[in-house]
């Protein structure tokens, strides 16, 4: 019961927020920067729990919408994050290198779940994938090595028997 698809449509959109969370934590001189992205991921965590929930069915696909494009610009802050540090690293040699390691892990935790609700988009927008492509035969529509019963027609010394 806990494995439904919505339950882990909110698990995925609560664990994001707290990995944009996560960088109030982190020692920038920045930081404040990083705020908007806070702020939007906190809508976007709302906006989707409200359209899993209480949306109707038809417009579940926009909320789900809004979380993937507000998510991206969280993934990009992240790596954002980590470049900074980096670049300040190098310049002048202080910190660890930790901290930009971490965000760069965060941000792919964020593409790899990102994906799993792009999915579900997908899946909701355009229905279930058809796992059989047009082009190719199936061994339903392969054809027979024998006739079809229905259709069979027996020539028995010139007369027609069915």
């Amino acid at each position: 019961m806990w494995l439904t698809k919505p339950n882990t449509q909110i698990a995925i959109g609560l664990i994001v927020f707290g990995i944009a969370m996560t960088t109030n934590a982190q020692p920038f001189h920045w930081n404040e920067y990083l705020q908007l992205m806070r702020e939007l991921q906190f809508v976007a965590t709302l906006g989707l729990a409200f359209g899993i929930f209480k949306a109707h069915s038809k417009h579940t696909d926009k909320f789900l919408l809004l979380w993937l494009v507000i998510t991206a610009f969280c993934f990009l802050s992240l790596l954002n994050a980590g470049l900074m540090h980096w670049c300040q690293h190098l310049r002048y040699g202080s910190g660890s290198f930790i901290w930009t390691l971490l965000p760069w892990t965060f941000a792919a935790g964020v593409a790899y779940l990102w994906n799993i609700i792009y999915k579900d988009y997908v899946e909701l927008k355009f229905g279930a994938d058809d796992p059989v492509d047009k082009d190719v035969v199936t061994p339903e529509q392969t054809p027979s090595k024998y006739p079809n019963p229905e259709s069979l027609t027996i020539l028995v010394h010139g007369k027609r028997m069915k």
